[in-house]
């Protein structure tokens, strides 16, 4: 009896099944890892988008307050209803503070080289940045960018009612002042303003004591780094709705940690001696002023945009802020392709791979506006 032939697959049909194999599993393969590098991006570019909302509601905060003195938005001289200075060292603070708003443009420029590796961190003289109408810096950022400009906002906090009744008293030139509540938020040393809406004066806390109902701030005369006042004349702010709070000079700069390789470029917000890292992957900020040149008008509006080395003496006269963020990616080789983008007026090119994106708002100073 004859036995049945086995059959199979040739070496031929073999070897032409590895290959369509082969093809079809590159295809496969080349499908996943475009999928996975579209997911690698889409969630950089959320990433940063919610990193570039978070700063910009963040500043946006801060510039809406800016200019505010306690009831009234600024003021210049001596007389009723404006802003008196007690403390001593206010000749130039106080210049600075009724600007509410100051600007130091960079003198590099934006696209001068994206941050790297071999970027250097400002000098902390302030010869990195150029301003006007006397705008002082006097305060050292090391982490700060060079290619970023700075901005500084002063405003003051929520206020804290004092006691309706004898809430300042003269006593042989010391000047008391009891709050209607006990409260932590004073500090031997800090700047603060008392107001009633028709009076202000400036002056630097000496000593401050809370009891079970009260905070009692005493202000003097002296020449100490946390008590250096001068006092002269009468006060008297004990009408209904007075209230004491303290002075906040707030500073906006891009900047980095150190200057490792990896380390991320940031948005920084420092206020006195705490300085604070916001948002990572902030490349560079810019910002532009809008100034109102028609000082006759009823109510302020923009005419004109300029860098803050172009405002001159008109910083009371500054009534939005138009700030760009260039953020970017945190992730390098995200995008396959070299990438171009537009940055203040100048064209720049991503060759790392990152996302870069400019995030742009305009922020309108309401106290400014509305004159209160």
């Amino acid at each position: 009896m004859m036995k049945k032939m086995q059959s199979g697959f040739s070496l031929l049909e073999l070897l032409v099944t590895m290959v369509i194999s082969i093809i079809i599993l590159t295809g496969v393969i080349n499908v996943a890892s475009g999928s996975l590098g579209s997911n690698k991006a889409l969630e950089n570019m959320a990433a940063m988008q919610d990193s570039a909302r978070f700063a910009v509601d963040m500043m946006a905060r801060d510039i809406r307050q800016a200019g505010y003195t306690g009831c009234r938005a600024y003021a210049s001289s001596d007389s009723e209803g404006s802003m008196r200075a007690i403390y001593s060292k206010s000749d130039i603070f106080q210049d600075q503070i009724l600007k509410g708003i100051q600007g130091w443009n960079a003198n590099a420029s934006p696209n001068a080289g994206m941050v790297t590796a071999s970027t250097v961190r400002a000098s902390t003289d302030g010869s990195s940045w150029t301003s006007s109408g006397d705008n002082v810096f006097t305060d050292a950022y090391p982490q700060a960018l060079a290619s970023s400009d700075l901005l500084r906002l002063w405003t003051v906090e929520e206020g804290v009612e004092l006691a309706q009744e004898n809430a300042i008293k003269n006593e042989d030139g010391t000047i008391i002042l009891t709050t209607a509540r006990a409260t932590n938020e004073f500090l031997a040393g800090d700047i603060i303003v008392f107001a009633n809406c028709a009076y202000r004066a400036i002056a630097q806390a000496c000593s401050v004591n809370s009891a079970a109902g009260s905070t009692t701030i005493t202000i003097q005369d002296g020449s100490s780094e946390t008590c250096a006042n001068t006092i002269e004349g009468e006060f008297d702010t004990s009408q209904v709705g007075a209230v004491v709070t303290r002075f906040a000079g707030i500073s906006y700069f891009i900047g980095k940690r150190d200057e490792h390789e990896k380390t991320q470029p940031s948005l920084y917000r420092a206020e006195g001696d705490a300085v604070r890292e916001l948002v990572e992957g902030v490349e560079s900020m810019q910002i532009l002023y809008g100034v109102d040149t028609d000082t006759g008008d009823d109510i302020p509006s923009v005419n004109v945009y300029v860098t803050a080395d172009q405002v001159g003496d008109r910083w009371n006269d500054v009534v939005s802020v138009r700030i760009s963020l260039l953020m970017r990616s945190f992730e390098e080789n995200v995008v396959p392709e070299d990438t171009t983008f537009t940055f203040y007026g100048a064209d720049g090119t991503s060759t790392d791979g990152r996302i870069r994106h400019v995030y742009s708002t305009t922020i309108t100073l309401r106290n400014r506006v509305s004159g209160v």
